[in-house]
């Protein structure tokens, strides 16, 4: 949707919802011509053309489901606001969905949607980038159309998120076009969801390949994620305070552990289970991918656990 579309269908609902502003305007310059004239004569009152019939919320409803269905949204309308149409006799609808994102729809041929939240993602940067004054055009009204937590829910289960989801943001498209998401999960480790091949999937935190940061977990939330996969491995008496993502290898994924009382270690996830571990001061652990950095290490031990 074009800026000048989108101001366009919202003038648009303007004209639609207020007809009888311009007659009245009309009448009034057309009832001075006529005293003007000759106040003597009695004037005929003015035939006012019955103003344009608006859709009952029935009809809304109706023609915005018709809508949502023809976009293949998979949306059952909970509520239907209608914008106007446009020169070319384009409907426009809002539309709150009972679940997930909320959309404008355009009942077009073909159909045209628009996510809320991409909308308001969208007026947040322009403002960034243009100031107070930038012309956002039209945006979503409805409350639950902007509630991120509620819209991302449904797309972060369908990623395999199974936590408490508390707090949600957009960060943005990828190049291809899919949405990113980051999810905060509470008193855990939070993730970041995207759009790959038409699939939702998802990836921790400590995971994320873009140089981003995620904002909605903190060390304490990733450390509490993590001692339970600590446990029965070589590391399990590691008190852990944080960890940091090394890398990975055809043999597993990587990472250092910080511990509380003693020295860190680094450990190999295999399927999500710990497989190997060495202790930080280790020959081993100082030639996997540079060593710990968050442990001060000892001098070069020969211990290590496989």
């Amino acid at each position: 949707m074009t800026k000048s579309f989108m101001l366009g269908l919202l003038a648009s609902c303007l004209l639609v919802a207020e007809p009888a502003l311009a007659l009245s305007v009309q009448d009034q310059q057309s009832g001075q011509s006529q005293g003007q004239a000759g106040r003597s004569s009695r004037a005929r009152p003015a035939q006012r053309p019955a103003p344009a019939r608006q859709p009952t919320p029935e009809e809304n409803m109706a023609a915005a489901q018709a809508a949502a269905t023809a976009a293949n949204l998979g949306c059952q309308v909970a509520q239907a606001r209608y914008l106007g149409e446009d020169a070319a006799k384009t409907k426009g609808y809002e539309i709150q969905c009972s679940e997930g994102p909320g959309y404008i729809v355009l009942a077009s041929t073909p159909p045209q949607s628009f996510n809320c939240l991409e909308l308001a993602n969208s007026a947040v940067n322009r403002r960034r980038t243009e100031g107070e004054a930038a012309d956002v055009g039209s945006q979503c009204q409805f409350p639950e159309n902007l509630d991120v937590v509620r819209a991302v829910k449904p797309t972060a289960a369908q990623a395999g998120v199974s936590c408490d989801i508390d707090q949600a943001r957009i960060l943005g498209l990828k190049p291809e076009g899919g949405l990113i998401w980051e999810v905060g999960c509470k008193e855990s480790e939070g993730f970041w969801v995207e759009q790959t091949d038409g699939a939702w999937v998802s990836k921790p935190c400590l995971l994320s390949a873009t140089n981003q940061k995620c904002e909605f977990t903190t060390v304490a939330e990733q450390a509490s994620t993590w001692r339970p996969k600590l446990v029965g491995s070589a590391a399990a008496a590691c008190d852990l305070q944080e960890i940091r993502f090394l890398g990975r290898n055809p043999n597993g994924d990587y990472y250092e552990l910080r511990c509380g009382s003693a020295d860190g270690w680094l450990v190999r996830v295999v399927n999500n289970a710990v497989t190997a571990g060495w202790e930080c001061a280790s020959a081993q652990a100082k030639a996997i991918g540079g060593g710990c950095r968050m442990t001060t290490a000892a001098p070069a031990a020969s211990g290590g656990h496989a």
